[in-house]
Parts: structure tokens; sequence; C-alpha cells
């Protein structure tokens, strides 16, 4: 794996890892909110070196089903 600054990309094949900082952007919750739903297992989610990685699928299934209503 390859590891490229503070929000670094994790290749894995068809899924990357992409840091929830970065997954924020794309979405309407916040970094904090989604660290928060990581640790509640809410999310679909991992921790390395300290900083909580998760996919754009993982971020779609969230919505989903936790969504705004």
């Amino acid at each position: 794996m390859d590891r490229v600054g503070q929000d670094e990309l994790i290749s894995l094949g068809q899924d990357e890892l992409i840091s929830l900082r970065d997954l924020s952007v794309l979405s309407p919750y916040s970094q904090e909110y989604l660290s928060l739903a990581a640790r509640k297992g809410l999310l679909d989610a991992t921790k390395t070196g300290g900083v909580w990685h998760s996919t754009k699928w993982a971020l779609n299934q969230y919505c989903l089903e936790h969504g705004r209503k």
C-alpha cells in the first residue's frame, strides 16, 4: 500500500480507502460526524495510522440507510 501525505489514498483494487476528511467533502456530513458514525459501527470504516478511512461505496450506503429525511 502506498502512503501519500496526511490525506492518503490507499489503493485496494476496486475500492479505495479515502480519509474521512476527504469523504466529508462529498457528503452533507462533517469529518467529525463521520468519525462518530465509524466509531459506532454505523459507517464501514477502518483506522490506519490514527486516521479514519472509508470508501465512497460505504459512504453512499451510510447515506442511503441513515440519510437525512
